[in-house]
């Protein structure tokens, strides 16, 4: 990838910032986000603040919305995107898992 003189890739530069503001997105399995590449951490502490599920670590990804189906009872749905795509935002997310997979496994002194 190639950077600016102020050594920022063109991408980078034009990423949006967004909030952190964690958000249930699962269904069927545990599945918390926000919208914004967010320290995994920092994160984190905000998911237990109001979130005791058992989750693994998190990555941060690209989604975009799309509708969601009629009568679904869903605003939206989150997919994944490339970075760059129409409509394409980053996104930290963190899934359900359990024992050496837990993010309180894998990052005990956080």
């Amino acid at each position: 990838m190639t950077t600016t003189a102020a050594g920022v890739a063109p991408l980078e530069r034009q990423v949006r910032r967004y909030p952190l503001d964690v958000e249930n997105v699962g269904e069927d399995t545990y599945i918390l986000m926000s919208k914004g590449h967010h320290d995994v951490h920092e994160f984190m502490r905000a998911v237990r603040a109001g979130y005791s599920w058992p989750l693994g670590m998190p990555t941060h990804e690209w989604m975009r919305a799309i509708p969601a189906p009629a009568n679904s009872g869903y605003r939206c749905l989150y997919v994944e995107a490339k970075p760059g795509a129409r409509g394409a935002f980053p996104a930290t997310y963190v899934r359900e898992a359990w024992g050496d997979d837990s993010y309180e496994a894998l990052a005990p002194n956080a």
